[in-house]
């Protein structure tokens, strides 16, 4: 059953028919599926532009919300935990490669899974929309809301500094650390959410930016939330650039030739596998509120 609360976004059902951008995919029944994993239900915003954009792909999802969330630890705990799901993904599910669909996790531990698996196995991360956001804004005034894990990484600071280098306009960059709201979000707190938007919405609005970029990937989830909250203000997150990205790495002919561990798709097997270590019923939930009429097996992981 849908969610009727108004706080969050109602989202379409993710269409079957192949996109007009989408890469030929001739046999996509043959091809390995894709990995993809977050903390918990918040990657749910990248998996979403993932099947609008290759819907012919079949994928893994993982979401770990026994650990989570990810952006109050620490980065040797984050990295720990992004080793074990890569492990699983590559050894067990056979995906030809991963979705990292979590803003800390790619901070903390992108690089190192990149260099751990090379290029035969390939791994697409996330990070703030910073760059776009320096093209769009009009005064050079942004605001980042993300977890602290996120905006106290060496991964962030890089980015930052590249962008300073090469904005056509001088920057001011207002970073927003949205303490509890991915928690929030995670287990559909709709007073939380709402007193913290309120909170972080009115820290950002004293600083006057004209674009604020989502920096995490449960933000997009109450996005139409925050935009209220922000009137005027352009807010920007980076789901639909991520899958495009996704489409062209995992293209026929890239990522790992291992075959793929879920038996050929039929009318009768979805295309979607969920797995999580907390309760199956609550992402079930889950998936119908942020993916409805989306079909998916849902399946208890221990790790």
């Amino acid at each position: 059953m849908q969610s009727t609360d108004p706080l969050f976004i109602q989202q379409q059902p993710a269409t079957n028919s192949t996109s007009s951008t989408a890469v030929p995919c001739p046999n996509p029944d043959t091809l390995p599926p894709i990995g993809v994993f977050d903390s918990g239900i918040g990657g749910l915003s990248i998996l979403r532009a993932l099947l609008q954009t290759i819907p012919q792909r079949r994928f893994v999802y993982l979401a770990d919300t026994a650990y989570a969330p990810y952006g109050e630890r620490g980065d040797a705990y984050v990295i720990e935990r992004s080793r074990t799901i890569a492990r699983w993904m590559h050894d067990t599910q056979h995906t030809c490669g991963l979705v990292i669909a979590c803003n800390t996790a790619t901070a903390a531990a992108g690089s190192t899974l990149r260099n751990e698996y090379g290029e035969s196995w390939p791994i697409v991360g996330v990070e703030p929309g910073i760059k776009p956001a320096a093209q769009l804004s009009q005064t050079g005034r942004i605001g980042i809301m993300a977890t602290a894990g996120t905006l106290n990484s060496a991964k962030y600071q890089t980015l930052i500094r590249r962008i300073h280098d090469s904005t056509h306009i001088p920057l001011q960059l207002f970073p927003c650390p949205c303490d509890g709201l991915a928690e929030a979000i995670e287990h559909h707190r709709t007073e939380q959410i709402e007193t913290l938007v309120e909170r972080y919405a009115a820290q950002l609005k004293a600083l006057s930016p004209d674009v604020v970029v989502l920096g995490c990937t449960h933000y997009p989830l109450i996005r139409d939330r925050i935009a209220q909250a922000l009137p005027g203000i352009h807010i920007l997150d980076t789901g639909a650039a991520v899958a495009r990205h996704a489409q062209t790495v995992f293209s026929a002919g890239n990522g790992a030739t291992t075959p793929p561990a879920i038996s050929k798709t039929t009318s009768e097997t979805p295309s979607l596998h969920v797995w999580t270590n907390e309760t199956p019923a609550l992402l079930s939930q889950a998936l119908s509120r942020w993916l409805p009429g989306t079909p998916a097996q849902v399946h208890t992981w221990s790790s």
